[in-house]
């Protein structure tokens, strides 16, 4: 299965890593670091199309809100935008899937489609058999919501199709350009040059 799922367990890490501080200074600090950032970003990216805008290059693309999968592939091709991984989820949970060398945007997304709902279930399942096994009050009510969290992303992926909320772009700056200018889809990029990422986002700061 090549699909990427690692929400659970950076959530884990994320609470155990937190500074220390109250909440809403935690979250400051948050919001200060992700506007200078993006604003490096965004001067970034000007340099880069202003310098290189024919030039190949890799993405990965924040999108603005979550999309169905469908309507990415329509807005990326319709500007000669390559998609080579997809991203979704949120704070709770993420996953994504890469395209292997030669395997059509068609049968990835399928592929993708049946890993999403695979994993999904399982891990309903195994919340669901560990809630009913443990002894701990506290830790079969946190158990039973996760699994009702699970469940509500089924029913998600049943009446809405797979939402993405980010993927792996390639195509040249000019193109990547009109891609975020027109569909409004885009909100951030980060250009990928070897093993180091270099911030870059187009249109406006949030």
């Amino acid at each position: 299965m090549r699909t990427i799922h690692v929400g659970l367990v950076a959530a884990s890490i994320a609470c155990s890593a937190r500074p220390p501080g109250p909440p809403e200074e935690r979250a400051t600090r948050a919001v200060a670091v992700a506007t200078a950032r993006i604003v490096a970003a965004h001067q970034e990216f000007d340099k880069l199309l202003l310098e290189q805008p024919d030039a190949p290059v890799a993405v990965l693309a924040s999108l603005d809100h979550a999309v169905a999968v469908d309507d990415l592939v329509s807005a990326t091709q319709a500007h000669g935008v390559q998609i080579t991984a997809f991203r979704h989820g949120g704070p709770k949970h993420s996953g994504g899937y890469q395209l292997r060398p030669g395997e059509t945007l068609e049968s990835a997304i399928a592929q993708y489609r049946r890993d999403a709902q695979f994993f999904t279930e399982t891990l309903v399942r195994q919340d669901e058999q560990q809630a009913a096994a443990t002894a701990d009050p506290a830790l079969r009510q946190a158990l039973q919501a996760r699994a009702q969290e699970g469940r509500e992303r089924l029913d998600e992926l049943t009446r809405e199709g797979l939402l993405v909320t980010g993927a792996e772009l390639a195509g040249t700056p000019a193109a990547l350009d009109r891609l975020r200018r027109s569909s409004g889809l885009v909100r951030a990029v980060e250009i990928q040059r070897g093993t180091r990422h270099v911030a870059a986002v187009p249109t406006h700061v949030r």
